[in-house]
Order: C-alpha cells, then sequence, then structure tokens
C-alpha cells in the first residue's frame, strides 16, 4: 500500500468507531489528528518532487495541507460562536480542496501514480467529509451544549456600565451598585 512507501500509516478512522466524548481541546479531535497526519504525509511525499517545483507545486501543496489542521486549531476556541465555528470548518474545507486541486496537478505532471493520487484523494475526501459533520453538528461543539439557555454571551451590549459584558463576566465597571 502506498503508505508503507512513504513510512506513515495513518490510523483510518471509521464510522463504527465508539463516538469520542467532547473534545476539550483541538488536538482530542479526530479530523485534527487526521488532518495533520495527512499533511505529514503529503510533505513526506512531496520531497520526491523534482527540484524545480521546490517553491512552485511542492510548496503550495505542502502550505494547503498544513493549514487544514491550522484551520481547525484557529477555530476552536470560537465553537461557542456558532458562525464563526462554521466558517472556520468551511475555510479548513476549502484548504483540504485546494489540496486535493495540487494533487491533480502533481498527478497531471506525473509526480504521483494514479494509485498514489487516488489514495490520496480519497484520505483528503475523508478529511471533509469529517468537517461537513462538524459543521453540521456545530452546535453540538459548544462549551454550553446540552444546558438549557447554552448561550455564553448576554444580551446587553459589551462594556456598558453595571451590565454583563460580552463573556456574561461583569463589565469593566464591575457589578452594578446595589
Amino acid at each position: 500500500m502506498f503508505w508503507g512507501i512513504v513510512g506513515l500509516s495513518p490510523r483510518r478512522f471509521s464510522p463504527s468507531d465508539p463516538p469520542m466524548p467532547l473534545a476539550r481541546s483541538f488536538r482530542e479531535l479526530r479530523v485534527y489528528r487526521l488532518a495533520l497526519d495527512e499533511a505529514d504525509v503529503v510533505f513526506r511525499r512531496t520531497m520526491a518532487f523534482p527540484a524545480d517545483e521546490r517553491f512552485a507545486l511542492s510548496d503550495q501543496i505542502r502550505r494547503s495541507s498544513s493549514a487544514v489542521s491550522a484551520l481547525i486549531a484557529e477555530a476552536w476556541p470560537r465553537r461557542c460562536y456558532r458562525r464563526a465555528f462554521k466558517n472556520g470548518m468551511l475555510l479548513a474545507v476549502a484548504e483540504s480542496r485546494e489540496t486535493q486541486a495540487w494533487l491533480d496537478h502533481a498527478q497531471r505532471r506525473g509526480y504521483i501514480t494514479d494509485a498514489e493520487y487516488k489514495e490520496f484523494d480519497d484520505r483528503w475526501e475523508h478529511v471533509c467529509a469529517m468537517l461537513y459533520r462538524m459543521i453540521g453538528t456545530a452546535s453540538s461543539f459548544s462549551p454550553g451544549a446540552g444546558r438549557s439557555g447554552s448561550t455564553p454571551h448576554s444580551s446587553s451590549p459589551p462594556g456598558r456600565p453595571g451590565t454583563p459584558g460580552r463573556h456574561g463576566t461583569p463589565g469593566p465597571l464591575g457589578p452594578p451598585e446595589p
């Protein structure tokens, strides 16, 4: 199998895997670990590309594949803001798709075989599917998921004296006087 050639054998995740408990860190997310593994595989494989591609195709595919896990990490703290979280995950999907587009170029130029291309494409498609599932279930990743009134912020504008701030904390002047 292709992965043995590169020296990495990333673990495949399947729907039959037991569900993970709510992750406390982006590093606990299966999709983060998979994207990180796949970026390593891409990096190692592009080392065999021709030297004249070092600052062109190799660089582009390395950047886009590495950006996926970075965007997941960047979106993770924003999960209490559903739209921001979804947007971050969509950016990760876009980078995954860009990686697939660069793989198209690598195959057309003969830098990877058809079998390697199919394996790469299938793996990045799997990353995208996992990201789309996270987008579809974004509310379940919120730190307040499952609690009544799970929005972490008040309806009051942030910074108004005596009112809760953006994250339910006292405003800049503290709580209102009795």
